[in-house]
């Protein structure tokens, strides 16, 4: 852990090898760190962490639930820069990155300024994104480019890159004959989380509207978190306790997985709800009678189901041409109303892994104070650009 032991220009650590039984021979305390040679001859400088390094903000923070939807629909009506959920395509800069990154002939990683080094009034908008979807589940940007490929780059330029499915790194909605998901067809669909048939699920959904449904397909959403708190603990903890299989089958693969309808942390805090009506596998889980759910596990599930299908728990969110919506699919479920002609949607996944790392630089970032050198064991940090004034864009930062 000395300052020479580390690469300064990756932070990655040069020296391996370090012998068991090595001891520390003197030391001398310095301004802010120590000068220590070791029983090897090799010396170094020691910079002790700062209390606060392990500390893991936006992760802990708490979620606001909203079984009635209207505040969020107020929210969802007001500008990020004044503590609401709705951002403009161009606060994020996203053809900015995508040129600077051209121009430099490298990636964005390879820049070694990457997403960190941006105006503060973007650093502020990016990282009020991702913390108004762990907060509250849910947020809008308008004003998107009404063509393809648009989720992909939103997920490129801000946190890196698309957590990717079976369906690669987009998937495209439009309805067709013979649908083998009934995504493709033109009906309504019951609220859900989406591919509770893979082991791993996508976290954020970034759905992206390029061609509304000239009549109907209003899009719906619902906080799963909130539907679960109206249950009794004896129905919360069937949901949590009994595995459920679901599938997903079409001529190219034959997806399966089993979750819990509710899934816990060893704290007993609700991290994740796996809901799918449409593809709960109960026919193949029948034949297994060592996990054939109990009676009182459907009963349990109703129960549940009820309090999803509740109209005053949805919010309805018509979109236009051109508006993304991002969502917490660990916890936000979705739906449709049924619609009637042509309706283009394109949607893509980011890593919660990806955005909270995202997050933590951003956040560096506005909370340097000006003239302040960012550091990790000694070694100088990318020098960002001097944050602007951000107390009259979000009090949040």
């Amino acid at each position: 852990n000395l300052k020479q032991s580390w690469d300064e220009s990756s932070l990655q650590r040069l020296v391996r090898n370090v012998p068991a039984d090595l001891e520390v021979a003197e030391w001398e305390n310095k301004e802010g760190y120590f000068e220590v040679r070791f029983s090897d001859g090799s010396s170094g400088d020691y910079y002790p962490p700062p209390e606060n390094a392990t500390k893991v903000e936006l992760e802990a923070e708490g979620k606001v639930l909203w079984g009635d939807p209207s505040e969020v629909e107020r929210l969802l009506g007001m500008d990020w820069s004044a503590g609401g959920l709705r951002f403009a395509w161009g606060d994020l800069a996203i053809e900015e990155t995508e040129a600077a990154v051209k121009a430099s002939g490298l990636t964005a990683e390879q820049l070694n300024q990457g997403r960190a080094v941006l105006s503060g009034r973007v650093a502020a908008a990016r990282a009020a994104l991702v913390r108004a979807v762990h907060v509250y589940g849910v947020a809008s940007i308008r004003g998107a480019p009404a063509e393809a490929d648009v989720t992909r780059r939103l997920a490129d330029a801000v946190v890196g890159a698309v957590e990717t499915t079976n369906f690669g790194y987009k998937f495209v909605i439009k309805a067709v004959a013979k649908p083998h998901n009934l995504a493709y067809d033109n009906i309504g669909l019951q609220q859900h989380t989406d591919f509770t048939y893979c082991a791993k699920v996508p976290d954020i959904g970034v759905f992206h509207c390029i061609e509304p449904a000239p009549v109907g397909g209003d899009s719906l959403w619902l906080d799963g978190f909130a539907a679960a708190d109206a249950l009794d603990d004896d129905q919360r903890r069937l949901l949590a306790e009994t595995p459920v299989s679901h599938l997903d089958i079409t001529d190219m693969w034959d997806l399966r997985a089993t979750h819990p309808t509710l899934q816990y942390d060893d704290a007993g805090t609700l991290k994740r709800v796996f809901f799918n009506e449409r593809t709960r596998d109960s026919w193949r889980q029948f034949a297994d009678t060592k996990r054939t759910p109990s009676q009182d596990f459907y009963a349990a599930l109703a129960a549940y189901e009820a309090e999803v299908d509740r109209p005053d728990r949805m919010l309805n969110t018509p979109l236009d041409k051109g508006d993304i919506v991002l969502f917490d699919n660990a916890r936000v479920m979705h739906s449709r109303k049924p619609f009637v002609g042509g309706r283009h949607m394109e949607g893509s996944y980011i890593s919660w892994e990806s955005a909270y790392a995202t997050y933590r630089v951003l956040k560096a970032r506005l909370d340097k104070k000006p003239g302040e050198q960012l550091t990790y064991c000694g070694n100088p940090l990318a020098v960002f650009d001097e944050p602007e004034p951000l107390a009259a864009l979000h009090s949040e930062f």
